[in-house]
């Protein structure tokens, strides 16, 4: 029969592979990934390797009721310390894309401001390419610089139309890429 000290290290070593598994499965195969995921994934790491190899080695690999003891608070307090920290990282990531989002669009304002004739010339380009007049503002807003997902929430719209406006507007454009749609305007 194994000793239930035993049972207990190898139980806290699984329990933190599997946990270290799942973070890193997070980090990299989550659709929107962040860096709070890498971060949780390497602690995650670290704690696996810290069960699996470094508390039996200090023990003499006797799996002692020391030992057990030493997983199951290694254990617990990286549970904790996920929970805690991984909250924090998420509100430091929110927060910095909160300034980056502000910073892009006073940028895009003073772009609109320092650019009157945008407007001209996207209408212009609508004219030539016979675009549609939704197709026309989803010009504009690429111009300016806007993500899609920025684009779809200025005019209403799902993220999904405006890629087929996006790719409308390329195959009449002839273009490949958003760095022509600037030569294509001006043309």
């Amino acid at each position: 029969m194994i000793p239930l000290s035993s049972f207990i290290v190898v139980l806290c070593a699984l329990a933190g592979v599997v946990a270290a598994c799942y973070a890193i499965g997070q980090a990299c195969f989550r659709r929107h990934r962040d860096g709070a995921a890498t971060q949780l994934a390497l602690l995650w790491s670290a704690v696996s390797v810290a069960l699996t190899i470094v508390v039996p080695a200090l023990d003499g690999f006797r799996a002692s009721g020391t030992a057990a003891l030493a997983s199951i608070l290694l254990l617990a307090t990286a549970a904790l310390l996920a929970f805690f920290l991984g909250h924090q990282w998420r509100e430091a990531a929110m927060e910095r894309e909160v300034q980056r989002i502000r910073l892009q669009r006073a940028e895009s304002a003073d772009a609109k401001t320092a650019d009157p004739d945008l407007e001209t010339l996207c209408a212009k380009a609508a004219r030539r390419y016979d675009l549609t007049r939704r197709e026309e503002d989803v010009l504009r807003l690429l111009v300016e610089g806007r993500t899609a997902p920025q684009i779809a929430e200025d005019l209403v719209v799902s993220p999904n139309t405006v890629k087929t406006h996006v790719r409308n507007l390329y195959k009449k454009l002839g273009i490949t890429r958003r760095d022509d749609l600037a030569s294509r305007l001006k043309g």
